[in-house]
């Protein structure tokens, strides 16, 4: 069985969101919203997708604790774990939470999440402009082109991906 590092899963999860048509995908940052998520993305349609990733049930089980979750006010307006396989038991996870897990060098849906009404966007809006204020084009600053993204990497591994819109 692969052992997973907390970085493969973050890949992992970044290019689960980017296949979910996400055009715009964020890992790792930290922003000042109030939450500092793994990975979490936006497609099209304006909602949100969440994923926290645990290499260990320590991990998850602490996960409850944050205040985030204590409180509710979370963002992503869906939210999974992705966890190694069997990590995990499904009657562990939050109400409404989804869990995914690797399979190969992707990512299979265990359960699907479920809309929470209660997510909050202005978290998101303020992580989205954090990303925006550290964009700068410029071959120093690390900003590259790779196929048809923009990703943006910083010294702490946090990465802003911008997919380009459909000619």
């Amino acid at each position: 069985m692969k052992i997973y590092t907390h970085n493969d899963l973050v890949d992992l999860a970044r290019r689960f969101l980017i296949g979910q048509k996400c055009n715009i995908v964020i890992t790792e940052m930290a922003s000042g919203a109030g939450q500092e998520p793994d990975a979490i993305g936006w497609p099209g349609d304006g909602y949100s997708i969440l994923i926290e990733c645990k290499t260990s049930r320590s991990d998850f089980l602490s996960d409850k604790n944050k205040c985030c979750r204590r409180t509710g006010y979370s963002m992503g307006a869906y939210r999974f774990y992705l966890a190694p396989q069997g990590m995990i038991d499904i009657s562990e996870i939050p109400g409404g939470w989804g869990l995914l897990e690797p399979y190969g060098n992707g990512v299979g849906k265990r359960m699907e999440s479920k809309y929470f009404d209660n997510y909050k966007p202005e978290r998101e809006v303020r992580a989205l402009l954090s990303a925006m204020r550290r964009l700068k084009f410029t071959d120093q600053l690390g900003i590259r082109v790779k196929q048809y993204q923009i990703i943006g990497e910083s010294a702490n591994r946090a990465t802003l991906g911008i997919r380009a819109e459909d000619d």
